[in-house]
């Protein structure tokens, strides 16, 4: 169920590659959290990673961005808090929001990459996906090429995440 508001980005970002991680089990609770495999987005959010899309386009045409998580529902994010509560040392804040200060359960934010598709694999970055240390908030070049293009579009970086960013207008 589609909540009301929201869209499948690739309707508008029609050769976006989509992973949802959270809809497997290669995740960082290694549990499948997700029944629905699509990127759901509010409508606004999807036009921006179409910017976002188009900017990578024009630097690599064998470049396109991979998304891991979008639109997550508040059951979801309770159940990450959860689990971070209970992990010593505590997972940060910053690593995973509670509902009310998270931007996936309101269709705002997406963990992305760069996926290559002339070889098939997502770009060399900083660290793997849902790192929950200072490896995660490091950089290198295609960390840098993933931030420019979603700056280009209006998207805000997570300052401890390379792979996060939120739609905050």
């Amino acid at each position: 169920i589609v909540p009301n508001g929201y869209i499948d980005a690739k309707t508008i970002v029609t050769d976006l590659q989509v992973e949802m991680k959270y809809a497997t089990t290669d995740n960082f609770m290694k549990e499948k959290l997700y029944t629905d495999t699509r990127c759901l987005l509010l409508k606004s959010t999807a036009d921006k990673l179409k910017v976002a899309q188009e900017a990578l386009k024009k630097i690599n045409k064998n470049y396109s961005l991979k998304v891991w998580d979008c639109y997550r529902p508040t059951e979801v994010q309770t159940k990450m808090r959860a689990w971070g509560d209970k992990q010593k040392p505590r997972v940060d804040n910053q690593y995973i929001a509670s509902v009310a200060g998270g931007d996936h359960p309101k269709g705002r934010a997406i963990d992305l990459t760069i996926y290559d598709i002339s070889t098939k694999k997502n770009l060399n970055m900083p660290s793997g996906f849902d790192v929950f240390n200072s490896t995660a908030g490091g950089s290198n070049d295609n960390s840098k090429i993933l931030a420019k293009v979603m700056g280009i579009a209006k998207f805000v970086p997570a300052t401890k995440e390379w792979w996060h960013f939120a739609n905050k207008e």
